[in-house]
Order: structure tokens, then C-alpha cells, then sequence
């Protein structure tokens, strides 16, 4: 990985400003500089966006073993949209789904159960780790980002009457007894559950932390309103929970600490180079990350950008990044 220069991060705790000195910060490998438009063409600018012939996506690692994780693999020219689970050891690969399009998320729980939601019904499924006894969970719209309690046994969902919109539910079952009620209302985004249930939310007011995943969800805001971070694509705790791995929209990934309520830059983004999709391994101390990589592509004021999806494995120890070959 390439090095840049020093920089500072501004946190406000408890009220008093401060920055700290974070020394060096890694960029992605493979970095490039994207041509840029013609000032000319900033009237008349034609953009197109398109995804890769082949994708690789939204990976999410076996809590029971960290060399497995499942993923969500599209071949576009060939139609293919399917759900295979890979083992990092061996590199063998088995289908577990074939023919679905995923929206948002796969999550494996400890139970041994993969859940994930699909397109265009808008409907939670989940699947045995081997491949057997595909059950549909909901019936009605619209049902988004499914995740797992620490134990595996019940499951979690944002539910819309409406789509983005209000009344808004986040909903659990307990897969074994079938009894499902409502944790909070109005909009909560539940982006993680950490190995003892508490929540990391990411909201209509902003991302905040709730010590336990219970009805009603009393949540503690994170106080990143108008930090560097910016925008953000998903959180993932990290280190028994204590932390929380944020992966901005544009500007890197940082680690927040609960206690203090403070966080610092761990991995710069570059012009052609994002992650999201992020997955913590406790057992290795590693995530799975969906790596986005850009091409731009400029024909007089035409502009084509293009989308390459790959998994890598970042090693939170010294941030190497690996990328998981799966063609």
C-alpha cells in the first residue's frame, strides 16, 4: 500500500473540540487518477454509470468459521445471479442459491443459517449453511437488511409500508418459535448487532449506538454530524464490540470507540477506489469488504464511468489488503 503524509482528526467530546496527530494512513493498492471532463463540456455533459460484465458482492463471514463467507455473484451476460458460499482454505466453492437477485445484505448467523433479502418482492429469505430448506420469512412489502442476534436464533429486519418511508418498523422473529414483535418504529436503520446485542444504527437522525436490541430501543447518538466522515455505507463492530468500523461513502474508513465517543482515520479512499459491504471476523481479526473499483472512460463530452465489485480480505492489524480471487 501507498503512504501519504500526516494529517489531523477533529473530534468534539463531550463538548471541547480537539484533534489528534493520526501519522501515517494507508491508501488502497491499485489507486489511478480518472480523466476529468472538458471545462467546456459543463453544459452540455452526457454520464453514463454501468457495472462490469461480472460482479462479486456483499460478502459475510461464517461466524463459526472465519476461512468461510458467502457471497453474491452476478455474470450479466449470462443472466446468472446466484449465492455461493467459498471456503478460503480449500477455494471450493457451492452454490446455495441460483436465480435471485439480492437488494442489500447477506448475514450468516451462528445458527447455521444464511438470511438476505431479494428483489423485485422485496421479501426476507434465509437458507441452511449447506444449502437446504430455503424458507421465505415475510409476505408482505417491503422488507430490507436482515441481520442475526449473536446467537443466531433471531432475526432482525427493517419493515416499510411504504418504501423509505414512514411508518417504518424493525421487526424480530425468533426463527425456533416463530414469535415476532416489533424492537422500534420511525425509521431506524439497525446496520450491526455485536457479539453481546448491542446496535449500531444508522438513521434519519444520523448513526447512534443503543446498548441493547430491546423494545423501546433507547439509542445514544454518535455525535458524527458534521465530522469528515460525511456520508456513510455501513458500520461493523469490531474488537468484542467495543468499536465500530465505519465505512464512509467517499473519504476512507475510521474506527469509532464507544466509550470515548471519538474516532481516527484508518484507510484513505483514492479517486478510483471505495469499499462497502464490510464483515468482521473475530477469529482473525480481518473483514470481508466489497471493493469498488472505477474506470472512467471520456469521448468528447461523454462520460462513462464503470464499476468493477471485488472481496478482499483487510487485515485490521496492519490494513494489507487481500484480494480473494474468484473467477
Amino acid at each position: 500500500m501507498k503512504i501519504t503524509r500526516h494529517i489531523f482528526v477533529c473530534v468534539i467530546l463531550l463538548g471541547i473540540f480537539s484533534c489528534e496527530e493520526q501519522g501515517n494512513i494507508p491508501n488502497p493498492s491499485g489507486c489511478v487518477d480518472l480523466p476529468q471532463m472538458h471545462p467546456d463540456c459543463s453544459q452540455g455533459a452526457i454520464t453514463y454509470f454501468s457495472e462490469d460484465t461480472i460482479q462479486f458482492k456483499m460478502p459475510s463471514f461464517n461466524p463459526n468459521n472465519g476461512n468461510e463467507f458467502v457471497y453474491y455473484y452476478i455474470n450479466y451476460p449470462q443472466g446468472k445471479k446466484k449465492l455461493i458460499k467459498y471456503d478460503i482454505l480449500t477455494n471450493q466453492k457451492t452454490l446455495l442459491v441460483d436465480n435471485i437477485q439480492v437488494i442489500s445484505r447477506l448475514e450468516w448467523g451462528k445458527s447455521g443459517w444464511i438470511a438476505f433479502d431479494s428483489y423485485p418482492d422485496y421479501q426476507i429469505w434465509m437458507i441452511k449453511e449447506n444449502g437446504d430448506s430455503l424458507k421465505q420469512i415475510t409476505s408482505s412489502y417491503y422488507n430490507l437488511r436482515p441481520m442475526w442476534d449473536n446467537e443466531g436464533v433471531n432475526l432482525y429486519w427493517d419493515h416499510d409500508i411504504v418504501l423509505a418511508s414512514t411508518p417504518s418498523y424493525f421487526i424480530r422473529i425468533n426463527i425456533f418459535t416463530n414469535s415476532l414483535d416489533t424492537v422500534a418504529t420511525n425509521r431506524v436503520v439497525v446496520s450491526d448487532i455485536s457479539s453481546n446485542n448491542s446496535v449500531v444504527i444508522g438513521g434519519t437522525n444520523g448513526p447512534a449506538f443503543a446498548q441493547n436490541i430491546n423494545y423501546p430501543l433507547d439509542a445514544e447518538s454518535m455525535n458524527l454530524s458534521g465530522s469528515e466522515i460525511g456520508q456513510y455505507n455501513d458500520f461493523t463492530f469490531i474488537n468484542g464490540g467495543s468499536e465500530v468500523l465505519i465505512a464512509s461513502y467517499a473519504n476512507g474508513f475510521y474506527k469509532y470507540q464507544i466509550d470515548t465517543k471519538s474516532f481516527k482515520k484508518i484507510l484513505n479512499y483514492c479517486e478510483s477506489v471505495t469499499y462497502i459491504s464490510t464483515d468482521y471476523s473475530p477469529l482473525n481479526n480481518k473483514i470481508l469488504v466489497e471493493r469498488n473499483d472505477y474506470r472512467k472512460f471520456i469521448t468528447g463530452c461523454v462520460e462513462n464511468t464503470v464499476l468493477k465489485s471485488s472481496i478482499y480480505l483487510l487485515d485490521l492489524n496492519n490494513m494489507q489488503e487481500t484480494k480473494i480471487t474468484l473467477e
